[in-house]
């Protein structure tokens, strides 16, 4: 199947505490992280990572067409579709399906969904906007090797890379990444400067920890310095930078520098 995959992909606590068995921190993290560790998610990621919003309508819930089955094997799912948030919500799943028994797994459904305990809550959307320190570092290694190969391959400029963190007082806060590599003979120098919008607070762990997951893994954690440039302009009023040297005698023929 193809298409761009969906931003999020989610659990709600209670399909994860009450139907999946699963531990209830993983409400806070993105269903691919987990996929491993149900049936039901598995196939949640595998079918809906790319077309969230498909699936046959469950007919007994209302609105019409907002619930979509899951088929798991025999046993059955939901799944919930929010365009406005870009996220696809797990919201139930249940074993036994055998259509007209009144344990079945449809029934189940819509006795929660007539109890209100089958929409995603307060709480599930508190969990999705909220980014914790480790899965915010964890991204940032996720997208930190293709920054250091673009910023090599076009020394002395700045390449930059915007996302979004949970800051507790304040929301939600953009915060910019700058990352600029420049090479004297064999010896490299960088810079990252990290920048978030005036009156935020930074993420618990501190820039240091943004800053390295981002740098190459070269560099050594006692290598790392605080800074008053990023490249050869100064660091702006509300950012932190660190630079680094490095010895890159037996990476310069790598691709990053072809």
């Amino acid at each position: 199947m193809t298409g761009v995959p969906v931003p999020h992909l989610r659990v709600t606590l209670r399909c994860l505490q009450d139907d999946l068995r699963l531990p209830d921190v993983l409400a806070g993290r993105d269903a691919r992280d987990y996929a491993d560790r149900h049936k039901a998610v598995r196939v949640f990621v595998d079918r809906r990572s790319h077309a969230p919003g498909e699936g046959q309508p469950v007919q007994s819930l209302s609105p019409r067409g907002a619930f979509r089955s899951l088929h798991v094997g025999r046993p059955r799912a939901v799944t919930f579709w929010d365009p406005e948030e870009d996220v696809c919500w797990l919201v139930g799943y249940h074993e036994y399906h055998a259509a007209g028994d009144r344990k079945d797994s449809y029934e189940y459904f819509a006795g929660l969904h007539g109890s209100g305990k089958l929409t995603p809550t307060a709480d599930d959307y508190e969990l999705l906007f909220e980014i914790t320190p480790e899965s915010l570092i964890q991204s940032l290694r996720e997208y930190g090797p293709r920054l250091v190969e673009q910023a090599r391959s076009m020394p002395g400029r700045e390449v930059e890379l915007s996302f979004v963190a949970g800051v507790d007082a304040v929301g939600v806060a953009t915060i910019t990444v700058d990352l600029v590599f420049e090479v004297d003979g064999s010896l490299e120098q960088g810079w990252v400067g990290i920048r978030m919008p005036e009156n935020s607070m930074w993420p618990a762990g501190g820039a240091v920890d943004l800053a390295q997951a981002l740098m190459p893994p070269e560099v050594a954690s006692e290598d790392i310095r605080h800074s008053n440039f990023v490249g050869r302009r100064p660091a702006g009023a509300n950012e932190l930078a660190f630079s680094w040297s490095l010895d890159v005698t037996d990476l310069l023929s790598g691709p990053a520098y072809g």
